[in-house]
């Protein structure tokens, strides 16, 4: 019998500045209004979406969607309109397990925002649990390999201005040091 996907979820995440400042009131504008497309609509707090796909091996990958405005839009794709067309199929390549999916959302319309996170989120579960799967690393996985590679560190400080942001950034030693990766 194959192995197949018992189960899709999603997970809003939600971090609200309100709770991380102390109250509404207490929120820093920058922190609050950090960029230009945040001006009408201001940001209310951190969110992500966790995506975990589920074999019927037990085995598990886990991926994560971009949540801004609101975690909610893009766990409710993968909730209501990715899992139940794609639980109880057998596991395939990410790609060819998304196709259908991914047209279908394409014909409605929804080719960016929510619709198309809520697909890359899926898309990075699926590659984990092909990775756990086949006992590899995702790199090797994704046809790379295991290497040593120059990084950054995110997110960067909301500050005042542009200039106080960049101010306190130290610049990449040449060559870049190696960092070990984490799994």
């Amino acid at each position: 019998m194959p192995t197949t996907l018992k189960s899709i979820r999603a997970v809003p995440l939600t971090a609200s500045f309100a709770a991380m400042y102390g109250g509404e009131d207490r929120i820093p504008e920058e922190v609050r209004k950090p960029s230009s497309h945040f001006q009408s609509i201001p940001r209310r707090g951190q969110f992500t979406t966790i995506v975990f796909a589920e074999c019927s091996d037990g085995q598990t990958g886990i991926g994560e969607c971009f949540g801004l405005p609101t975690p909610h839009a893009a766990a409710a794709f993968v909730n209501h309109v990715i899992a139940p067309a794609l639980e109880g199929k057998p596991l395939r390549a990410p790609s060819e397990m998304l196709a259908d999916v991914r047209r279908y959302l394409l014909a409605l319309g929804h080719n960016k925002g929510p619709a198309m996170e809520a697909i890359s989120g899926v898309d990075i579960a699926l590659w984990a649990l092909t990775a756990r799967r086949s006992e590899t690393s995702l790199a090797q996985a994704l046809g790379g390999e295991v290497m040593a590679l120059p990084t950054y560190v995110s997110p960067v400080p909301f500050l005042p201005t542009p200039a106080d942001t960049a101010a306190p950034a130290v610049p990449l030693p040449s060559p870049a040091p190696a960092w070990p990766a984490i799994w």
